[in-house]
């Protein structure tokens, strides 16, 4: 298990890369954070995941809008692999194949989530890169646990959703949602893990819907793009 190991500087420059890198990359990045929350209380964000941008904008989410003290729990082959440096911006592993190994990822998750009022966590909770359109949506219990553990925690869905709307360059929309509704009986593993599957499916079926008919007016350009065949059109062929 690789343990989170945050550093400050890193993290300030890396930031700046990852919004250079975001801005270039997509056509738009539409947002939409009505979303609903508690504040002071420690938070679970759960996301779907189906595509590799998914954590380069949870943390350029979580740095301009969301300015929570954030961990990610993450797949072994994501932070030794594909991005080796996220434990020093807050990310730690966990091995789904191995049960100890589970054991150990959720006590850490519950012990950083308990040391501070505003940390957050974030989870991709089906486990693995899926295509944005294959359901049924199914999720790892690891969450249901958190959730048992700590009576407090707050469970707030994100949604991602991609689409080319006709141009060169993806668009992405983002939804954060209302945090889940969890009395005492909905705390128990099992049945918060299915209301946090029944939920993600739900919300993002109808974002899809949206996006698809063009009822987007909730959303908003996060953060202006750029590209090179933009800055021509505008300078040479005005």
């Amino acid at each position: 298990m690789t343990l989170a190991d945050k550093s400050r500087s890193l993290t300030k420059v890396y930031h700046m890369y990852n919004r250079w890198l975001l801005r270039r990359s997509f056509e738009q990045i539409y947002l939409d954070d009505r979303g609903r929350m508690a504040e002071g209380r420690p938070t679970l964000f759960i996301a779907n995941h189906s595509n590799w941008w998914d954590p380069l904008l949870v943390l350029q989410l979580n740095e301009d809008i969301l300015k929570k003290d954030m961990y990610a729990m993450m797949a072994p082959k994501g932070i030794k692999k594909e991005f080796r440096f996220f434990h020093k911006l807050g990310g730690f592993s966990v091995n789904p194949d191995s049960t100890v190994e589970i054991q150990r990822s959720l006590r850490y998750s519950v012990q950083l989530l308990s040391e501070a009022a505003n940390r957050a966590l974030w989870l991709f909770p089906q486990g693995e890169m899926q295509h944005q359109d294959i359901r049924p949506i199914r999720l790892m219990s690891g969450l249901g646990s958190m959730v048992e553990r700590m009576y407090d925690l707050q469970v707030v869905p994100v949604l991602f959703y991609y689409t080319y709307d006709g141009n060169r360059k993806p668009s992405v929309y983002i939804r954060i949602t209302d945090a889940l509704v969890l009395d005492e009986e909905c705390r128990k593993r099992k049945i918060a893990t299915r209301i946090a599957q029944e939920a993600l499916q739900t919300r993002l079926d109808y974002l899809c819907k949206e996006v698809i008919s063009g009822q987007t007016t909730h959303f908003n350009p996060w953060m202006k793009t750029w590209s090179v065949f933009t800055l021509f059109e505008k300078t040479i062929l005005r």
